[in-house]
């Protein structure tokens, strides 16, 4: 199984394109049943041009005082909608800053808010809410209204955690292994149409340590959580269910430029910080590996300013 990718020759000083040349990238697959079934999943969505490339260099955004007032409304969105879900008769058992505060602390708490609710919701509200023991959904209110309504506290919280003050973890991350990827995303994901793996498939998080690829290529970090890499850097619990890797995949992926994730993973710093937990390093879910790259026309740093042509699924 391959997926090839086709990217426009695209010259950042010119700006202007070369329609005759092209650069690409193929990717080699694992031969895993579970990476099977994602290889058919991708493929179908893909038919239904549903992916889209971004570049990503890992840093920091300045906030500027626009953004300062972009944010604040922002924050007045999450007060709304928190407001929203407490007239539904959810009693929220904490309160948020009249003013956002700019801390990693309190978005982890409104993104756990979110996610162990989206767990509750799909399992169609047979198990007591996890912040309210008591709610229920109202009889004209069903889990897709419910999801819609939640999710815009992920998507405010995503928004405003690229201006938070950085602690620490971060900090390390940022100056000492900038993590540069390609990324291939899903333009609508349908938290439904999510592919779910069971207790074996789930298995895949626990081996990318001894994979000896450079240019790894994993699932991205869609799936109703955080991965254990973004847990380290927001300094979240990864002994929480959604801070333990990919239990599900909307069908997005990434392929790193260099090996730098890998010497987070073993960093002190890393290790002391599971240590915290008491979490060996050997069983961590640290990444869904699905394969590596195989051939490429130019070296992948290059690709970072390209425009994705299309995905070409070989099998």
């Amino acid at each position: 199984m391959f997926i090839k990718a086709i990217f426009t020759n695209y010259s950042t000083t010119s700006y202007s394109f070369d329609n005759k040349n092209f650069h690409w990238i193929l990717i080699k697959l694992f031969e895993f049943p579970v990476i099977k079934k994602w290889f058919k999943y991708s493929k179908d969505l893909n038919t239904k041009k549903s992916y889209f490339y971004d570049k990503v260099i890992n840093q920091k955004f300045f906030l500027h005082e626009e953004f300062k007032k972009i944010c604040n409304n922002k924050w007045e969105l999450v007060k709304q909608t928190l407001q929203d879900i407490k007239n539904l008769n959810y009693n929220i058992p904490f309160t948020i800053p009249e003013v956002f505060n700019f801390e990693q602390d309190t978005l982890n708490l409104l993104h756990r808010f979110f996610t162990y609710n989206a767990k509750w919701g799909h399992s169609n509200s047979i198990i007591e809410n996890p912040f309210d023991r008591n709610f229920q959904l109202p009889k004209n209110f069903n889990k897709k209204d419910w999801f819609y309504l939640i999710d815009k506290i992920n998507k405010h919280v995503h928004f405003l955690e690229r201006y938070t003050n950085p602690k620490k973890n971060r900090i390390f991350v940022s100056e000492n292994y900038p993590l540069e990827y390609l990324h291939f995303l899903i333009k609508e994901e349908d938290y439904e149409k999510y592919l779910n793996f069971d207790s074996n498939e789930y298995q895949n998080n626990y081996n990318f340590l001894d994979l000896n690829y450079e240019n790894i290529v994993t699932l991205d970090a869609s799936i109703l959580g955080k991965s254990i890499l973004q847990s380290f850097m927001e300094h979240d619990d990864p002994t929480c269910w959604d801070c333990q890797g990919r239990h599900c995949s909307a069908g997005g992926f990434m392929i790193y430029t260099d090996n730098q994730l890998k010497k987070i993973y073993t960093s002190v710093e890393f290790q002391n910080w599971i240590k915290k937990y008491n979490l060996e390093s050997s069983k961590i879910p640290y990444e869904f590996s699905i394969g590596y790259v195989q051939e490429q026309s130019t070296p992948l740093k290059n690709l970072l300013i390209n425009q994705l042509i299309r995905l070409e699924y070989i099998d």
